[in-house]
C-alpha cells in the first residue's frame, strides 16, 4: 500500500526566516530606544548639574552679602552707641560747663543788685537827710533878710516857683505831690503871698514869704477855712 506524504506537517522555511529577522528588527529598535534614553539621562544629568552649579553661586553670594550686611550693621550699631556716649558725655559736660556759667553769672548779677540796693538804702538816706535840712530851712522867720532887688519870675517851673512850693510844702506839712499852688502873687519888693492847699481842700493856707541872702523865707502861715472865691 502506498504512503501518501502529506506536506500540511512540513514548516515553511520562507515564514521562519521573516520571523526571524522581525526579531531582530525588534530588538535593534529596543536596543536604539535604550541607547537613546542612556544619553538622554545622560544629557539631563549634565544640565542639571550646570544648573545646580549656576544656582549656587547666587546663593552663595547672597549668604556673603547677608553675613557682610550684618557685621556692618553690628559695626553700624556699635559705632551709633559709641557716638551716643560721646554725645551724651559732650552734653554732660556742656551741661556742667553752663550751670557753671550760669552761677557765675547768677554771682555776678546779684552782686551788683546788693550794690544797687545799698545805693537806694544810701539815697533813701540822704533824701531823707535832704528833707529834713529842707524842713529845718523852711521855717517862719518874720525878721527873715529882704532882698528888695531880687526880680521874682512867676512862670510855673521856675527856680522861684519851685523854691516857693518846696518852702509852702515843708510849712504847712502838705505832701508835695498833693498840694495844689491856688496862687502866687506880688506882696511888695522882694516878697509875695501864696494859697495852697490838699487835693480834697480840707487844708488851706495862705503864707507870705520874702527872698532874701539868695532864698525864699516864710515870714508867715494863715489857716484859711476854704479858698477864697477871686483865687479859685
Amino acid at each position: 500500500m502506498r504512503r501518501t506524504r502529506s506536506t500540511h506537517n512540513q514548516p515553511k522555511k520562507p515564514n521562519q526566516n521573516n520571523n526571524e529577522k522581525i526579531y531582530y528588527i525588534i530588538i535593534g529598535i529596543l536596543l536604539v530606544v535604550l541607547l537613546a534614553i542612556v544619553i538622554f539621562i545622560f544629557l539631563n544629568r549634565d544640565t542639571a548639574t550646570d544648573l545646580d552649579e549656576s544656582n549656587l553661586e547666587p546663593e552663595t553670594t547672597e549668604i556673603v552679602d547677608v553675613e557682610e550686611s550684618e557685621d556692618t550693621e553690628e559695626d553700624t550699631e556699635t559705632q551709633n552707641e559709641t557716638d551716643d556716649s560721646e554725645t551724651e558725655d559732650e552734653t554732660e559736660t556742656d551741661t556742667d560747663s553752663d550751670t557753671e556759667e550760669d552761677t557765675d553769672e547768677v554771682a555776678e548779677e546779684a552782686e551788683p543788685e546788693t550794690d544797687e540796693t545799698e545805693e537806694e538804702a544810701d539815697t533813701d538816706e540822704e533824701t531823707e537827710d535832704d528833707t529834713a535840712e529842707t524842713d529845718s530851712d523852711y521855717e517862719v522867720t518874720e525878721d527873715a533878710p529882704l532882698d528888695e532887688s531880687h526880680q521874682v519870675d512867676y512862670a510855673d517851673g521856675s527856680s522861684d516857683r519851685v523854691a516857693i512850693a518846696n518852702a509852702a510844702s515843708a510849712v504847712t506839712g502838705i505832701n508835695s505831690s498833693e498840694m495844689i499852688t491856688n496862687w502866687v502873687g506880688n506882696d511888695g519888693p522882694g516878697r509875695i503871698f501864696t494859697i495852697v492847699s490838699n487835693t480834697s481842700q480840707s487844708q488851706v493856707y495862705r503864707l507870705t514869704m520874702q527872698y532874701g541872702e539868695g532864698q525864699w523865707h516864710v515870714t508867715g502861715v494863715q489857716e484859711l477855712d476854704s479858698v477864697p472865691s477871686e483865687f479859685n
